[in-house]
């Protein structure tokens, strides 16, 4: 079974160290941030196990979206 972890403000510093915590750990994360320059950055040093998507929490629609593109990535 692959862990997977969901990590919103994942541009952040915060968000970031996380994401690299989880990684270490041998999680599949998938961060998400309003920056896609950022994540993008913070997924080169991350490798394969580090899956990116630009969202806006505080806006429904954009999570919305978010849902509907991650649903069948994070069903296995």
């Amino acid at each position: 079974m692959i862990k997977t972890a969901l990590i919103t403000g994942g541009s952040g510093v915060i968000g970031s160290s996380v994401a690299k915590h989880f990684v270490e750990a041998g999680y599949h994360v998938f961060i998400v941030g309003r920056s896609e320059e950022k994540l993008r950055e913070i997924q080169g040093g991350l490798g394969e196990a580090c899956h990116i998507s630009v969202a806006d929490v505080s806006d429904f629609k954009s999570m919305r979206s978010l849902n509907e593109k991650l649903q069948p990535q994070l069903e296995h």
